[in-house]
């Protein structure tokens, strides 16, 4: 209701004169945003900031310099993915703190231990091998019966996740399984074997792209992916190379 106010407020219009045409989450982005009316963008960019703030037990205030942010984000986004829904746009977004649980920055935050200074990158790959519960988790048979051999014998102890020489900032990019089996647009982001491989993933997994990089850049040693399930995160790189 704090939110419907807002918009009747800022627009000046009663509740029912307030909502001209509207949209549906399920339209596609830039067909809303060509079309939008100034109060349907204001009812666009109060949806985007409840939604996300109950999806992730947030609250943030709401005003008008806040919603004019959400909305050019929206647009900035929509611009990179303009056959993306406005639902698959939200759903992709990864708010969220190091103590958010498997959000991008809670990946982050674990990575960091990796690039510290005399850090022991073998125990900490070792600390992030997969059990057979986690890899049943995440896939479903007969891929994940193919997975708990492959990954036991790939965890050796010579194997390491560890960045080069210079190499001191992470850059991630996060995804969930359920992206990954709709086909949302930051499927892109990861290799694209993982298309061929989504009938056999569990939904709702979140998974993690990662690069040690240096300083100011954008290409450096690249690890795909850690997977969060079971209250942590995982190493399971490339389970397309079970299947060979």
């Amino acid at each position: 209701m704090k939110r419907l106010l807002l918009v009747c407020a800022l627009a000046g219009s009663s509740p029912v004169a307030a909502q001209d045409s509207g949209f549906y989450p399920s339209e596609i982005c830039q067909h809303v945003l060509d079309r939008a009316s100034d109060v349907d963008k204001l009812i666009l960019a109060a949806w985007v900031s409840g939604y996300l703030d109950h999806r992730h037990g947030a609250s943030r205030i709401v005003d008008l310099d806040n919603m004019k942010v959400v909305l050019r984000n929206l647009n900035d986004i929509c611009g990179r993915n303009p056959q993306a829904t406005i639902l698959q746009l939200v759903e992709a977004s990864t708010p969220g703190d190091a103590n958010t649980p498997g959000s991008a920055a809670h990946a982050k935050a674990m990575l960091a231990g990796f690039l510290a200074v005399g850090a022991d990158t073998a125990a900490l790959t070792a600390g992030i091998k997969p059990t057979e519960d986690d890899i049943r988790r995440v896939f479903l048979p007969p891929l994940a019966d193919r997975l708990v051999p492959y990954y036991a014998a790939l965890f050796t102890p010579d194997v390491q996740i560890r960045p080069k020489p210079g190499q001191t900032e992470l850059r991630v990019i996060r995804a969930t399984t359920t992206n990954f089996k709709r086909g949302d647009p930051v499927l892109k982001d990861f290799p694209p074997e993982y298309a061929d491989l989504t009938d056999q993933m569990l939904p709702g997994i979140p998974i993690v792209r990662f690069a040690f990089v240096a300083a100011g850049s954008n290409q450096g040693t690249v690890y795909d992916a850690l997977v969060f399930v079971g209250g942590r995160w995982v190493f399971m790189p490339s389970p397309w190379q079970a299947l060979d």
